[in-house]
């Protein structure tokens, strides 16, 4: 393939070749540097190598991002881990991994259970149930709403306010602190208290905590088996 010395003026003057989808420039002075541009008029550096028999081309970015210059650098890294054995966009991937890692992690410190709970009401008031495969009834999700309400407000009928659930202590707790040691001792106590409502509870903030397993890890659900092991 021909290579010329990439320039300001002839990346910005690149076009694709009538009749194709898209035409390759190659760069004489970083090997492996090239320029894309399709027929729609889409431009991006890219670099290309044979690595472990096989070819592999990387998309490095748009000249409205990316100067000459920094495509240059970049395809010097890219060509030196290629050069170690190393698939770049392997490592790309870890990186992700790790970024959505720490990101989950800043959620679960800052997130708190009531705002977890909400989401979860909001997935079973949207989702079909995996059960019936129906969507759930109005009273399923009262149920939920009512062992986790607060409590203290004026009853509709007659006198006096109403319970606070006995999930209500645990939506309080941020999702950090909501631990094994956290629910075993909320069990205990609720059992104590109120038997029936609290194996009801239970059994509902076993599929919550099942749910939030499964989104970003946000709370493992070995705590919630840890816990009855603990009781």
């Amino acid at each position: 393939m021909a290579k010329e010395n990439f320039t300001g003026a002839r990346i910005a003057a690149y076009r694709c070749e009538p009749g194709k989808r898209q035409s390759f420039f190659w760069d004489a002075k970083v090997s492996g540097l090239g320029f894309r541009v399709t027929a729609s008029g889409a431009k991006a550096y890219i670099f290309e190598r044979r690595l472990h028999g096989k070819s592999v081309r990387i998309t490095i970015g748009g000249p409205d991002h990316w100067t000459l210059d920094a495509a240059r650098d970049k395809a010097a890294e890219l060509g030196v881990a290629m050069d170690n054995g190393d698939d770049p966009r392997e490592q790309e991937q870890e990186k992700r991994a790790a970024a959505e890692d720490k990101r989950a992690a800043r959620h679960r410190e800052q997130a708190t259970t009531a705002e977890a709970w909400q989401a979860y009401l909001e997935h079973l008031r949207t989702t079909i149930s995996p059960k019936t495969k129906q969507p759930r009834s109005p009273r399923y999700l009262a149920d939920h709403k009512a062992l986790a309400a607060l409590g203290g407000e004026p009853l509709k009928r007659g006198k006096g306010t109403t319970v606070r659930g006995p999930l209500a202590d645990l939506l309080e707790m941020k999702l950090s602190d909501l631990s094994a040691k956290a629910v075993a001792a909320w069990l205990e106590n609720e059992a104590r208290e109120r038997p029936t409502n609290a194996a009801h509870a239970y059994r509902l903030l076993k599929a919550f905590i099942r749910w939030t397993a499964g989104q970003d890890g946000i709370v493992p659900f070995s705590l919630i088996t840890s816990a009855r092991r603990g009781r």
